[in-house]
């Protein structure tokens, strides 16, 4: 006999799996051959007659990436982050699969968004460009893991594998089809400026040439993102009014955010994800943990400008100053030698 709180947690814990599932799946027969078990013990235990074993938990969250901590019922004020730390090529393509499966589900949700909190230009953006893609990644790999094959390696737009760069084109599309929000401030841009300079100033670049097509590439995402933002629209054309292709809004917001956090809504599921130690990733589904993040994201919101739409100054004055910082970049590019390693 089980009780009546034991059976509303398995309930709520087999819902979220449901969830994340999606409406072509079937929750008993994914779960039967998960489990190992017949169909008529998956319906005993989504009715609450039976409970599922510690065991089956564990391997469940494992499989779901779902928090341990939902079975606590959230109120014990621990929070469980699942994250991956990316150490070499191989790590970046697990877990950009990873991103690209998380993110179709998202997108094939009925109800979908994502609000992205951004110390950085978010990471999306820089798939439209491989050149960005592949600088940034080199870049992390290079300085911030000291990967010893790029010791005394300079920056070259050949070096992303395929795959990478494959996955990162279909991330990308898959972003354009997800609602959202983002929240840029004035130094949402400074690491990719920081980043091209340093890289000039030490050298690293093949040649001026490269140095000069990185920043023009930037510029280009700016402005790529400029017309996106007037659109309300990913696809970077305009849409009729109440089209389902008006999915973009942008704000500027003069409080500092200190961290890039992506929450992301699918259906009745939600996750934060957060950045930690440079470019890495930690993800939860702890629901008090996201409700307290969406209600931080919505005050962010409201003292912020919106910067898309018919905001036309506002839009101007922002981006107008992001890309004169671009611009100056180029001319000390232009006018300084050329160093090497």
């Amino acid at each position: 006999m089980t009780g009546k709180s034991e059976t509303t947690l398995q309930a709520n814990f087999l819902n979220r799996i449901k969830i994340i599932l999606g409406p072509d799946k079937s929750l008993v027969y994914e779960l039967a051959e998960l489990l190992g078990v017949s169909t008529d013990s998956i319906y005993r235990r989504l009715r609450g007659e039976t409970l599922l074993t510690i065991d089956e938990i564990a391997l469940l969250c494992k499989r779901f990436n779902i928090s341990f901590d939902i079975l606590s019922g959230n109120t014990s004020g621990l929070v469980t982050f699942q994250f991956s730390l990316l150490k070499d090529v191989e790590g970046y393509l697990a877990h950009w699969n990873y991103m690209l499966n998380d993110m179709k589900q998202i997108a094939a949700a009925e109800k979908k968004q994502v609000i992205y909190a951004a110390v950085d230009i978010p990471l999306f953006h820089h798939f439209k460009f491989p050149e960005l893609a592949t600088f940034k990644l080199f870049y992390w790999m290079k300085e911030v893991m000291n990967e010893p094959s790029l010791k005394d390696k300079s920056f070259n737009p050949d070096w992303l594998i395929p795959e990478l760069l494959q996955i990162s084109k279909e991330i990308y599309s898959t972003y354009c089809e997800i609602p959202a929000i983002e929240i840029w401030t004035e130094s949402t841009v400074n690491s990719m400026l920081k980043q091209i300079e340093y890289y000039w100033e030490t050298g690293q670049f093949a040649s001026k040439e490269l140095a000069l097509l990185i920043v023009d590439k930037a510029i280009d995402e700016i402005e790529t993102i400029i017309k996106q933002a007037e659109n309300c629209s990913k696809t970077d054309k305009p849409s009729d009014p109440g089209s389902e292709k008006l999915n973009f809004q942008i704000y500027q917001s003069d409080i500092e955010i200190g961290n890039n956090c992506v929450y992301t809504i699918r259906d009745n599921f939600s996750a934060v994800y957060m950045g930690f130690l440079t470019f890495n990733t930690m993800a939860t589904n702890n629901e008090i943990y996201c409700r307290e993040t969406e209600v931080w994201l919505t005050n962010i919101t409201k003292k912020s400008t919106l910067i898309s739409g018919i905001a036309q100054k506002q839009r101007y004055q922002f981006f107008r100053k992001i890309i004169q910082r671009y611009e100056a970049l180029k001319l000390n590019i232009s006018g300084s030698a050329q160093l090497s390693l």
